[in-house]
């Protein structure tokens, strides 16, 4: 009986943990969909030797079509934020789940919280 108790239990408890762990592709996709930004930050910064101020000057230009948030039809899934700082910035790209920052085109830091 105990035996039964405790398969029950570890099951429920694998179950739980594997619903919030994040997948090793949440953090590729993450990154996948900030590396576009990152690279025309990068040449915005190399043809203007400054870096945008915002995320709108950077869209107007680039040639490339970026891609700074996805909505679903019960609200936004995930978004890219930006902060210049000094000659440096800051990208990052925040998930319902995760967040992913990058410092002047290099990561920074990866979270994950399935409770937001």
């Amino acid at each position: 009986m105990k035996s039964v108790q405790f398969l029950i239990v570890s099951t429920f408890l694998l179950t739980i943990t594997g619903c919030f762990t994040p997948s090793p592709l949440a953090k590729l996709s993450a990154a996948n969909n900030l590396k576009p930004v990152v690279s025309a930050v990068e040449e915005f910064k190399e043809k203007e030797n400054r870096v945008p101020e915002t995320l709108e000057e950077l869209v107007q230009n680039t040639d490339k079509k970026l891609k700074l948030r996805h909505d679903s039809d019960v609200g936004r899934v995930w978004s890219i934020s930006y902060r210049p700082i000094d000659e440096s910035y800051e990208l990052e790209f925040n998930h319902v789940h995760y967040d992913l920052t990058y410092l002047d085109g290099e990561e920074e830091s990866w979270s994950f919280n399935p409770w937001r």
